[in-house]
């Protein structure tokens, strides 16, 4: 997973397996701290790389999702094609979340 952070905004581009290399990552990088990373509050999560769309994944990104709006945070979704479309789509969850398909406008939208 490669990670780095742009105007107080982490961008996380996964690469293989969603649910094992994210959830290590998150359950390493909250417990119960105010943000992930001092700074920052929002994230975006790049899946062009991830594979493993599956309900565990969803409900990692759900509950990513609910832990930033508690911090007044956002997470938006970068990539969201392939099987990532269809999951979100055949469990009526597209429109919960935010994505887009160019960084720079995902970044745009959580600064303005």
């Amino acid at each position: 997973m490669e990670r780095k952070k742009k105007d107080g905004i982490l961008i996380l581009e996964l690469n293989g397996e969603f649910d094992l290399e994210f959830a290590n990552y998150w359950q390493e990088h909250t417990n119960g701290k105010e943000s992930i990373e001092e700074g920052v509050k929002s994230v975006i999560l790049d899946l062009a790389q991830a594979s493993g769309a599956d309900n565990q994944a969803l409900r990692l990104m759900i509950t990513l999702r609910n832990d930033l709006r508690r911090r007044k945070g956002c997470l938006v979704l970068l990539n969201v094609a392939g099987e990532w479309l269809t999951m979100l789509v055949i469990t009526d969850t597209y429109d919960s979340f935010t994505h887009f398909k160019d960084e720079a406008e995902a970044i745009k939208y959580l600064t303005a």
